[in-house]
């Protein structure tokens, strides 16, 4: 079944229509300009141009969300769920003793938590972008079902979280699980996107807080 609900799509065109997507997986989450600048710049001129492309090969229906109501109840249920995930990964690595590949250091200077806010903001909306709309769009147009697009999209954003540990993948997962179940249920990408965007300064503001 088509994200948009209908059967527009035409289906079972096979493994052709998984290469596109495997290509932009490598080239945003993991080619040099996606790490080796400072934040800001790497947020203007790489994650907004990046997340501009993604949805340039959405299809059209999908391509244009307006922001709804829908939006609001959906960030409501997403961002306390990523935070409780969040802090129950972070006691589990506590207790394991096995800490992040790459600790959190909060920022110490307003033009840092700037720079925090864009990141976390424009991160958060690629990856939801990616992951959640055009990945699972071209999954299920290749013939895989919801289900399955849905799965193979968490494996694909645990991934991109291996810097940071074990745990870090682990809390990927479940973030991705909430996230493409909430997702599929409301068809809000702003939703989603901006409480995966809130998450990431959360962890930010809580390492402050309590360092």
């Amino acid at each position: 079944m088509s994200l948009r609900g209908d059967n527009v799509i035409e289906k079972g065109a096979g493994i052709k229509d998984l290469i596109e997507p495997l290509l932009l997986f490598f080239v945003i989450f993991f080619a040099p300009a996606s790490t080796g600048f400072p934040e800001v710049e790497r947020s203007l001129f790489f994650r907004i141009p990046a997340l501009a492309l993604v949805f340039r090969f959405v299809p059209e229906p999908l391509r244009f969300f307006r922001p709804a109501g829908k939006d609001l109840r959906c960030f409501a249920v997403a961002l306390p769920a990523l935070a409780v995930t969040g802090l129950g990964v972070s006691f589990m690595a506590a207790r394991s003793g096995v800490f992040p590949g790459m600790p959190v250091r909060p920022p110490e200077s307003a033009a840092a938590w700037t720079a925090v806010l864009l990141a976390s903001l424009t991160a958060g909306f690629l990856e939801e972008g990616y992951f959640r709309v055009y990945l699972l769009e071209h999954m299920n147009k290749a013939g895989m079902k919801a289900k399955e697009a849905a799965a193979a999209a968490v494996v694909l954003f645990s991934l991109c979280h291996w810097y940071e540990g074990l745990w870090g993948v682990v809390n990927a997962a479940l973030a991705g699980i909430i996230l493409s179940f909430l997702f599929l249920k409301s068809k809000s990408f702003y939703g989603i996107a901006l409480a995966h965007g809130c998450y990431n300064i959360g962890v930010y503001a809580f390492t402050a807080l309590y360092r």
